[in-house]
C-alpha cells in the first residue's frame, strides 16, 4: 500500500530526483516490475509516467537523511522508515480512499 500510495506519488512529483525508496517499498516496486503489464496498469490509474527506474536507482533503497523530505511532502506525518505497524495511528488503511490494486493480484498468483 505504502508503494502505491506513497512511493508513485512520490517518483511522479520528483521525476528528475534520485530518491531512494525505504525497504518495504522498494521491495514491493521490484516485486511489482515483474510482471510489466500489471505494473503498467497499476500506474496507469496514478498518474505513474515513469515506468522503470533509472539504473542506479533499481536496487537502491533507503531511506537516506536527504530523502526524508521527499517523502514527508507525501506522506505527511507517516514515517519512512520503519513503517508504521499495523492498526497504529500512522497506518494507511485507515486514510486511503483508492482501494489497493498491487496487493490482491500478489496474492492472487501465489
Amino acid at each position: 500500500m505504502r508503494f502505491e500510495h506513497l512511493w508513485l506519488k512520490l517518483m511522479q512529483q520528483h521525476e528528475e530526483e534520485l530518491i531512494a525508496p525505504p525497504l518495504d517499498v522498494a521491495f514491493a516496486w521490484f516485486v511489482s516490475r515483474q510482471n510489466p503489464t500489471r505494473y503498467r496498469s497499476c500506474l496507469a490509474p496514478r498518474g505513474g509516467s515513469r515506468l522503470h527506474p533509472a539504473a542506479h536507482q533499481a536496487f537502491l533503497f533507503g531511506p537516506r537523511y536527504v530523502d526524508h523530505a521527499a517523502w514527508r511532502e507525501v506522506a505527511g506525518e507517516h514515517p519512512c522508515w520503519p513503517p508504521p505497524a499495523p492498526g497504529s495511528e500512522h497506518d494507511l488503511l485507515g486514510t486511503i480512499e483508492t482501494p489497493s490494486t498491487f496487493a490482491p493480484h500478489i496474492v492472487s498468483i501465489t
